[in-house]
């Protein structure tokens, strides 16, 4: 018979779920009664407050018509009166209220169906890019304890080594930079929404300032993958066995599948058209559409207070769901309430591949919050005129790419001022 102690949870049996002393705490049903309340205007408060302007504009727009219909005093019965008058009897009202719900019920799938369908694209995109991103802190963490756990018999063995721990913090360091750049497209068209266009720049120079800039911080990524290749390398010329090598190029892959997972869910966004349907739909069609359908519905069931507030608290749903879709299509965006932010990886990478010693040296060593790039939202210092060499680890001086890093950026196509109309 066994006799060693057995763990078990009685919450999870359920055993724990009459508890007579919790039961007789009014101190603690005090406090759990005051916690739910606070919860529930904070809730009231922060749905309005992240609410954009478009989504006000709609809700005042739906208020004004809602005040309208129900205000009005008009008696579709006295339209009998007269000679040649129209009459109207209660079953015709009732057929018209059944022709209106009829009605509502097609427009319903024309607009929540899109609607539902782009939360879906953004909800899985934002799922996709949790899980790309759980997976690049466990590879670049087990890159990095595995390069530090080995032993190449070379003279300049322990130098690789930690270059290849350095060219993976700095690979993470460059990804955080080019995914928490704003894209000027992120909500519907090529515009720069963060910041007023430059008044004496062309609009056109001002967007391929942008694009370029975005473009250049994507190819400083590719080069640190690059780097992170060619280290590897350098290990097996320090008298690393093929073996090893292989395993760490593999992991490598790995990193580099993921790195390149997620700089595609940045850049991809969804339909434009689709965007844009559910944007005019639910702003400014869907109100003006459901004042004549409560129209209709007062005259039936004579309850214009209920119905005014029903289509009032319908509305602001659908403006509710319709920022969340915005909101959340382009997850690392640093504007939005639910963006993902890589800060918090960095620092969790940087705590697990370092020893408690020198902890805070790794910390001084990676540019975690170098200012001329972490504020960049549209401003015009451009990453290219920045030295890529000032910012990561450059290889040695023993293989062929090894001063990539410090060669001029390439030549890039000329301003869209400096073209001939014809091509503009």
């Amino acid at each position: 018979m066994a006799t060693k102690s057995i763990v078990v949870s009685l919450r999870s049996k359920g055993l724990a779920s009459l508890n007579r002393a919790q039961l007789l705490d009014f101190k603690h049903h005090i406090v759990s009664f005051s916690t739910e309340v606070l919860d529930v205007i904070v809730s009231f408060i922060l749905t309005f407050f992240h609410l954009s302007w478009s989504s006000w504009l709609s809700l005042i727009e739906t208020i004004i018509i809602t005040g309208v219909v129900c205000s009005s005093k008009l008696d579709l019965l006295s339209l009998g009166t007269g000679t040649g008058g129209v009459s109207l009897n209660q079953q015709s009202i009732v057929q018209s209220g059944d022709t209106s719900t009829a009605l509502f019920l097609p427009f319903i799938g024309v607009l929540y169906l899109p609607l539902l369908a782009l939360l879906l694209m953004v909800f899985w995109r934002r799922e996709d890019a949790l899980q790309h991103l759980g997976n690049l802190k466990a590879y670049t963490v087990s890159l990095c304890l595995a390069s530090q756990g080995l032993s190449p018999r070379g003279p300049d063995a322990q130098q690789y080594t930690d270059l290849v721990k350095k060219m993976v913090i700095v690979l993470v360091d460059d990804l955080h930079r080019y995914l928490h750049h704003n894209r000027p497209y992120a909500r519907h068209f090529f515009l720069p929404y963060w910041s007023a266009p430059n008044a004496s720049e062309p609009e056109s120079d001002t967007l391929y300032n942008l694009s370029r800039e975005m473009g250049l911080l994507l190819r400083k990524v590719h080069r640190s993958v690059r780097d992170v290749h060619n280290s590897i390398q350098l290990l097996r010329a320090a008298g690393l066995s093929e073996a090893k090598v292989d395993l760490l190029r593999n992991q490598v892959v790995q990193l580099h599948i993921c790195v390149e997972q997620l700089s595609q869910i940045k850049e991809m966004r969804s339909p434009l058209l689709l965007r844009s349907f559910v944007r005019w739909m639910t702003v400014i069609v869907f109100p003006i559409f459901m004042g004549f359908v409560v129209q209709n519905l007062v005259h039936v069931t004579n309850l214009p207070g209920m119905l005014g507030l029903f289509n009032i608290f319908v509305q602001i749903g659908t403006l509710t769901l319709l920022d969340t879709a915005v909101s959340l299509e382009d997850p690392f965006d640093d504007t939005s309430v639910d963006t993902l932010s890589l800060f918090e990886a960095l620092d969790h990478i940087a705590m697990m591949t370092s020893t408690e010693d020198n902890a805070m040296e790794a910390r001084q060593g990676i540019e975690l919050t170098d200012h001329k790039h972490s504020s960049t939202r549209g401003a015009r210092n451009s990453v290219d005129t920045a030295d890529f060499s000032s910012y990561s680890v450059s290889l040695p001086t023993t293989t062929q790419s090894s001063n990539r890093r410090g060669q001029p950026n390439l030549p890039m196509p000329p301003m869209p001022s400096q073209l001939p109309m014809a091509y503009v």
